[in-house]
């Protein structure tokens, strides 16, 4: 996995374990060692200056991870941000965070074909993406060729439940889509 690296030019793993050459150290991006196989972690020992068991894991985000970012038991979640910022133009950025993170956990929830999605997520359908753009606009971090680029994509990747209905309009009935 890594390219070994010549004697030379190896940094302060080689220079420590040259100087305690018992010493093996090891590597890892892993934060919370209560989660069993968290989410993209790199971890290798190093002996001698040499890289060995090097474990990388890739998980894939579930619906249930997704979800968490929006409502979490540590309060410490997009909803919980978005509730909490005074300015009111930072507020509706959140909120388009929000609306995005409920839409995609939403869609991810379908895509495993659960019959029952959280309670958060009862509201949320194709109508959020309505809001979402709103709130966006209204944040004024992000403009309209923005939103049609990501429109796009969204119908794209994730065709509306009416298939032949699949423009979405803001407020205003300005068309952002096809």
């Amino acid at each position: 996995m890594f390219d070994q690296v010549p004697s030379e030019e190896r940094g302060i793993f080689k220079q420590l374990t040259d100087h305690y050459p018992e010493l093996k150290i090891k590597v890892t991006s892993e934060r919370d060692p209560s989660v069993p196989y968290p989410r993209d972690t790199l971890s290798f020992d190093v002996k001698n200056g040499v890289t060995e068991n090097v474990v990388k894991i890739k998980k894939e985000l579930s619906a249930d991870d997704l979800c968490n970012y929006i409502d979490s038991e540590d309060y410490i979640d997009v909803a919980e941000f978005a509730n909490k910022e005074k300015d009111e133009q930072k507020q509706y950025g959140w909120y388009s965070v929000l609306d995005a993170v409920s839409y995609t956990a939403y869609q991810a929830y379908k895509r495993e074909n659960k019959k029952f999605v959280p309670q958060v997520l009862e509201i949320i359908d194709d109508e959020t993406l309505k809001t979402l753009w709103e709130n966006a606009i209204e944040s004024k971090m992000i403009d309209i060729a923005e939103l049609k680029t990501l429109t796009k994509y969204l119908i794209d990747h994730y065709p509306s439940k009416y298939q032949d209905n699949n423009k979405l309009y803001l407020k205003s009935t300005k068309r952002i889509s096809h």
